[in-house]
């Protein structure tokens, strides 16, 4: 027999980023609520090991994806920009956990 385990879900979105009291918010467009970002959480990633039996591993640059948004993200805000990761619902609204992003200007910086 087949069966199925759902982790939760993941989508892509595109918006403006804004920071918004120090958070970051992909804003809302037509009927879609604006969305607050966050990083993606150790273990969070949707997709599925095989092999391992659990979550794949986020990389390097899924992990540390949130953390390049938030050093591209100024007052005047950011985008438009394509965000992709676990979408999660809360009382006070969605959240989406910031895996991957398109659309942003890399810049190689490196300081070390």
């Amino acid at each position: 027999p087949i069966s199925y385990q759902l982790r939760g879900v993941e989508v892509t979105l595109t918006g403006t980023v804004e920071a918004r009291s120090g958070v970051l918010v992909l804003t809302g467009a037509g009927s879609r609520p604006p969305v607050e970002l966050a990083p993606l959480e150790p273990g969070g990633k949707v997709q599925w090991d095989p092999a391992a039996g659990g979550p794949q591993a986020a990389g390097p640059d899924e992990a540390s994806a949130y953390d390049t948004l938030a050093r591209s993200a100024g007052s005047a805000g950011t985008g438009p920009l394509t965000i992709t990761g676990p979408l999660r619902q809360t009382s006070a609204g969605y959240w989406l956990e910031v895996r991957l992003i398109d659309g942003l200007a890399q810049t190689q910086d490196d300081t070390s």
